[in-house]
């Protein structure tokens, strides 16, 4: 299933999986999302952890595989490992 309109939060991912009965779930690009309607924003880093969070209560709500993936962006402040920075939200 590919939801691409109505669909803007990981709770409404977690809803449409219940609907059509998912036995794993790919969510791409999880750094567009919300955690949920109620999500109260804050920091960029507050946002990460929220999203993050949310995603593996789905996996355990709905006893299923939930992958997500996101992106890295170019390494910031000529840093020469991977950071949480790095992560383009």
């Amino acid at each position: 299933m590919i939801a691409k309109h109505g669909i803007s939060s990981i709770a409404d991912i977690e809803q449409k999986a219940i609907e059509i009965d998912a036995t794993i779930l790919f969510i791409d690009s999880v750094y567009l999302f919300n955690a949920d309607e109620k999500e109260v924003k804050g920091s960029e880093t507050q946002r990460r952890m929220a999203v993050s969070q949310r995603s593996k209560l789905a996996a355990q709500t709905l006893g299923i595989p939930v992958v997500v993936s996101t992106q890295a962006g170019r390494k910031k402040a000529g840093m020469a490992k991977a950071d949480l920075d790095n992560i383009e939200w």
